[in-house]
């Protein structure tokens, strides 16, 4: 029995820490989507018309964002566990059905960008490729 004892006092004692790593988590994956956005912003400018497309630079920044609402959602999963007061876990559901709601248009959004750059590969590499010549085998004389 002793030893759940001493299991809860070291869940209690990390918990909390483990929040703010994954919180820390969050951050660090929304500045480095917003980084790498910004880069790639700057250098598409500077390319032209031939630099990296704004709807693939705003897709790459809505996953980052994705994985951010995932980490932060993570971390109010575990903050709730570790004081589950009736108000905290009302406060935990109404966050996460928010944050779900983000995460599911915002991934709506990113399936559609990413087809429309699926769509304007296919077409551009349709267009640089040369139609083959008419076979003279199997036409009808």
């Amino acid at each position: 029995m002793e030893e759940i004892t001493h299991a809860a006092a070291f869940v209690r004692a990390v918990s909390p820490w483990l929040v703010h790593v994954v919180e820390a988590c969050s951050v660090l994956a929304i500045l480095y989507g917003v980084a790498r956005a910004f880069i790639s912003s700057v250098s598409s400018l500077l390319k032209g018309p031939a630099g990296i497309p704004t709807t693939r630079i705003r897709l790459e920044l809505g996953r980052s964002l994705s994985l951010a609402l995932e980490f932060l959602l993570a971390s109010d999963i575990l903050e709730t566990m570790i004081s589950p007061t009736l108000e905290q876990v009302a406060i935990l559901g109404i966050v996460a059905l928010i944050r779900t709601f983000l995460n599911y248009f915002l991934g709506r959004e990113i399936a559609e960008e990413d087809r429309e750059l699926r769509e304007e590969a296919a077409a551009r590499a349709a267009a640089s490729t040369p139609l083959p010549a008419p076979s003279a085998i199997g036409s009808p004389e």
